[in-house]
């Protein structure tokens, strides 16, 4: 029962209660409730029915009860009033005045549905803030109901799951504001799409688990919804033939809801309810969203945080992917998925520095199919020089990843570089050296002629470090600089700041890997960073006495920057701002704390970052435990 005032002496007042029972489409039976009137020689109550409000039918005696229960009301407005009369035959005045709307008018909006095969989300707003749940169901009888959104709101968004792909579904909304008026809508209907796998504005995908056979690797993803519309998000666990094959034969893909402005960090156990760990299998995860503006990053970590490592989501399949890093230290992994209807014959070329192949293989990967390898297991019998680097052209679109391991650990995963034809200008946003730290670069020429680099350390505050680094770079090539002597400085203490690469005529991408020189501490890589951009994503917020998230803000450009950086909680909350100057040329390279010292001693496990600008920027994140036992270095991602 919904009580809101008590009914004092002579003024009730009265409560609606519904309940889920109609004999027909719009024809309802609503049970109304009042607080009971607590004064000695009461007989009874009259209940007044009307089409309009304040004038009223012939009351109905009710008697001494509490509640009464209203059958067949029809289609419009509906306003009840209650007085209480004595033994004497005195009568009360009316009490407040409710009302129940049936396919009336409300200023609701008209709702929004977005369907998959299995799972569907209804959007709408109500004029007033109101609770409310739907009643949906294969007929107009609907059978089925959400749970009860006991919060007031003026937006709601409601999902329905374990739906029948192929079927058209009717709906209707109840809405119940503060006053105690209920708003039973019109019926609505929607047909979910005629397979599981219905049409998605977005497809995101990721290699699920990573792993040898006696250690245990697991995934974990971060998702935000920067749309404006909520973001259905089916989870669907692909084998390596392509075929689903989630932990346990997962039936129907797991659903998650993000509302416009949320973000979900979560574990592969939560989507599909078991981790699988030491797998070598190249199981992958597609991601579709009904929302085209979804961001996110994947994670591979062991139960010991021994080690860390992860990459942005693939949105895009491309048909020209490059691996920069070949290292007889590391063993590389390349992971693939064609995720078309054509089988795709896939040209792989080992490429040394000087741009001649020392190996090609042909490889067919299935309509819907992976291919995981190591260059050893691609290239059998050949010797891969350490600098050397991996060249995969397809004639069909593919999603590609490269997982690099050493010491049994893996410490690095990269995307094929965010540059090549046309790209002149690079940028190594992070460059560190000294103490037990060392860099190296690595660029690769996407074009066939010879061209030459030029590379300048500078330092944050847009100081030259050292001399300017000049090296060859033959067609198709690659040059790789392992220690900063190209710029004629050694340090002894560690230094850091950026690296700008600029080409002659040539396209360049790259990469560049962060390690200890002593092989301690984990190592990291990062793309070689080329668009430049105002309005970037963090998809997480790591912040606690275990773990750090650090933020590196360059500004390449001749213009004064000004910077604007907000940490937002999972719902889109702000919890802190921050804005500030970036001259030119500079670069700002901070943990949270430091930049938001109000956020020391508060535990941030999600969440994310959004950074803007009226420059355009280029931005990195770092994120690790406090002991630098791991570290995972991420490119920012665009923002709308």
């Amino acid at each position: 029962m919904r009580q809101l005032l008590e009914c004092l002496r002579s003024t009730c007042v009265l409560c609606t209660i519904f309940v889920f029972a109609g004999s027909a489409l719009f024809a309802e039976d609503i049970r109304l409730a009042w607080n009971p009137n607590r004064e000695s020689g009461l007989a009874g109550y009259k209940l007044h029915i009307g089409t309009e409000s304040g004038r009223y039918s012939p009351a109905i005696d009710v008697g001494a009860v509490s509640s009464y229960t209203v059958t067949a009301l029809g289609r419009g407005m509906h306003y009840f009033a209650l007085t209480a009369y004595d033994s004497k035959g005195r009568e009360s005045g009316y009490s407040n005045e409710v009302f129940v709307a049936i396919d009336a008018p409300d200023g609701a909006s008209a709702p929004a549905v977005r369907t998959t095969g299995n799972a569907a989300t209804i959007t709408w707003t109500t004029a007033q803030p109101s609770s409310v749940f739907v009643e949906y169901g294969a007929a107009t009888d609907y059978g089925n109901a959400t749970p009860w959104n006991s919060f007031p709101s003026t937006k709601h968004t409601v999902a329905l799951t374990g739906l029948t792909p192929g079927t058209t579904y009717h709906f209707r909304i109840r809405s119940l504001d503060s006053q105690g008026n209920l708003i039973i809508s019109s019926d609505w209907s929607f047909t979910t799409a005629a397979t599981q796998d219905g049409p998605a504005a977005l497809v995101l995908a990721y290699p699920r688990v990573i792993g040898r056979p006696d250690a245990g690797h697991y995934t974990g993803i971060a998702l935000v919804n920067l749309d404006t519309t909520p973001a259905l998000l089916a989870f669907k666990p692909l084998a390596a033939s392509g075929t689903s094959n989630g932990a346990g034969n997962v039936a129907n893909s797991p659903i998650r809801i993000l509302n416009p402005g949320e973000q979900t960090a979560i574990v592969e156990s939560e989507i599909f309810g078991g981790v699988s760990a030491g797998s070598v299998a190249p199981d992958w995860i597609e991601i579709r969203s009904s929302a085209p503006d979804v961001a996110g990053f994947f994670v591979v970590f062991d139960g010991d945080l021994a080690s860390l490592s992860g990459a942005n989501l693939s949105a895009y399949p491309l048909s020209s992917l490059v691996f920069p890093g070949v290292s007889p230290e590391a063993m590389i992994r390349v992971m693939l998925r064609n995720p078309g209807d054509t089988a795709a014959v896939i040209a792989c070329d080992l490429v040394k520095t000087d741009g001649s192949i020392i190996g090609s293989v042909s490889r067919t990967i299935d309509a819907g199919s992976s291919l995981a390898a190591t260059v050893m297991e691609l290239f059998a019998g050949v010797a891969a020089p350490r600098d050397s680097y991996l060249r995969i052209t397809s004639d069909q679109p593919l999603y590609g990843y490269e997982f690099l391991e050493s010491n049994a650990q893996w410490i690095s995963v990269l995307t094929r570089p965010p540059a090549g034809p046309g790209t002149k200008t690079l940028y190594a946003a992070q460059y560190v050296y000294g103490g037990p730290w060392t860099s190296e670069i690595s660029v690769i020429n996407a074009d066939i002629i010879q061209d030459t680099l030029t590379l300048r350390w500078m330092a944050d505050d847009g100081n030259q470090i050292g001399g300017t680094c000049t090296a060859a770079l033959p067609g198709f090539g690659k040059v790789q600089l392992t220690n900063p002597s190209c710029f004629a400085v050694t340090p002894q203490q560690i230094q850091q700041g950026y690296v700008e690469i600029k080409a002659g005529q040539s396209g360049i991408m790259g990469s560049i890997v962060l390690r200890d020189l002593e092989g301690s501490r984990p190592a990291t890589s990062l793309p070689l960073l080329s668009e430049l951009r105002t309005s970037y994503i963090i998809p997480h917020v790591a912040s606690d006495e275990t773990y750090f998230t650090g933020i590196a803000i360059l500004n390449p450009g001749d213009s004064y920057a000004t910077v604007t950086t907000q940490v937002l909680d999972s719902s889109g909350g702000v919890v802190a701002t921050l804005s500030e100057h970036l001259p030119s040329q500079n670069r700002k390279s901070r943990v949270l704390t430091e930049m938001f010292p109000g956020l020391i001693g508060r535990k941030l496990l999600s969440g994310y970052i959004r950074i803007t600008s009226d420059q355009p920027l280029a931005v990195f994140a770092l994120f690790g435990t406090n002991d630098l036992a791991t570290l995972l270095a991420l490119p920012a991602q665009p923002a709308p």
